[in-house]
């Protein structure tokens, strides 16, 4: 009995383990493609306000034909 306990035991710890490097590898995927993109794209990190785009492009964003008038805009 004691050996199948600890061959669970083991079992488990190799699973957490698995899952840990799972989990590390796809947060530094995943911030290397971040990181990619956004010097692709130059603007890593920055918030973007209302006056940075035109009233097309803010109406294309903001889905204002589909949703209309907003309280905002009265």
């Amino acid at each position: 009995m004691s050996t199948i306990t600890w061959i669970i035991i083991v079992l488990i710890v190799v699973s957490i383990a698995v899952t840990v490097s799972e989990v590390a590898l796809r947060f530094g995927i995943l911030s290397k493609e971040k990181a990619e993109k956004g010097q692709l794209l130059g603007q890593v990190g920055r918030n973007f306000t209302k006056v940075d785009f035109t009233t097309p492009q803010l109406e294309a964003i903001c889905g204002a034909q589909i949703v209309g008038k907003t309280f905002a805009d009265s």
